[in-house]
This record gives structure tokens, sequence and C-alpha cells, in this order.
């Protein structure tokens, strides 16, 4: 499946047929091997979301909350990235319209 599995999610996101928790869901139980625990779920909508609200990038040095359930050691929190990268969330990241052409593609992709 893997990445285009992901851009019909994003197509379907992009059209307004899927909230983006559904398709944060799908992502991490259809494209993974072995599933991700939904614990995750509301983790990666948060990471979204603060990329989406940081178009500089800044975002990268944001620590998110591990969900109880998955903390080893004393490592509580994680940063945005290792969660984006982590769990293949780049692709629902959704553009401000300023930074988007016509297609809502981001102009420097």
């Amino acid at each position: 499946m893997g990445s285009t599995y992901i851009a019909g999610i994003v197509d379907q996101l992009g059209d307004g047929d899927l909230a983006l928790r559904q398709a944060v869901t799908i992502q991490l139980k259809a494209n993974h091997y072995p599933p991700v625990h939904s614990d995750w779920i509301d983790v990666a909508i948060k990471a979204i979301k603060t990329v989406e609200g940081d178009p500089e990038g800044d975002f990268g040095w944001d620590d998110l909350e591990i969900p109880a359930s998955h903390r080893k050691g004393s490592k509580t929190h994680t940063r945005v990235t290792e969660v984006m990268d982590g769990l293949h969330l780049w692709d629902l990241v959704r553009y401000p319209k300023e930074d988007a052409d016509q297609d809502g593609v981001a102009k420097d992709a």
C-alpha cells in the first residue's frame, strides 16, 4: 500500500470526504504493520496541527506527550518530527491556502 494508499487518503481529505481523525486512523491502522495502537491517534493529530500551524518549520523542537501506555523508562515526551517521521504523517499535512498553488500543492514541493 504505502504512499499510493496515503495519496488516496489525502485526496479524500482535501475534498472534505474524510475528517482528519478518520484519515489518521486509517493511516495508523491500515498502513502500518503491525497497526499502530489507537492511543497514538490524538498525538498524531496534534503533530499534524503543529506542523500546519508553523509554516516556517520551527516546530521540530516542540515536544508531544507520549501516551502513558507506551512510555519507556522516564521518557514522557517526544519531538513533533519524530512523530511525523515515525508514523509517516507528512502527506496528511494541509498547507495554508496562501502557501499552496491552485491544486493545493505546496509551492516549494
